[in-house]
């Protein structure tokens, strides 16, 4: 796994967070309650990023897989995240982030209507392919 740790101030943290959801391909985020995982959700999906919750009391099927992993720092967990990084002995690429417009960064929210999602074991049991 490739490690980042993008320093945000609080008011970019939810714009960075809606950018990074919105890349292209799988993005899975780990959050610290149920409730935030929600709330998340609903955020990405109302902005246009199609997102789903999973609450998987912070297990997930990924043992094996490879890609990245970016945790959001705002100036408050600093030191406590280098003190984490450094006891896990991960180095991981710090930057400082200021969020932009989410055109033309890169990420491109899906404009597609959000109750069109169907969750993936719907799609299975009807024959059809996840949208």
């Amino acid at each position: 796994m490739e490690h980042h740790v993008p320093h945000v101030q609080g008011a970019d943290k939810h714009r960075t967070t809606t950018r990074i959801a919105a890349r292209e391909g799988r993005v899975i985020m780990f959050l610290d309650t149920k409730h935030a995982v929600d709330r998340l959700t609903q955020d990405l999906l109302n902005s246009g990023v199609r997102a789903a919750a999973l609450h998987g009391g912070g297990r997930t099927a990924r043992a094996g897989e490879s890609g990245s992993v970016v945790t959001l720092v705002t100036p408050n967990q600093r030191r406590d995240m280098t003190r984490l990084m450094v006891a896990a002995g991960i180095v991981p690429r710090t930057t400082p982030v200021h969020s932009g417009p989410l055109r033309g960064r890169g990420a491109q929210p899906d404009h597609r209507r959000p109750d069109t999602l169907r969750h993936p074991r719907d799609d299975h049991r009807a024959g059809g392919r996840a949208a």
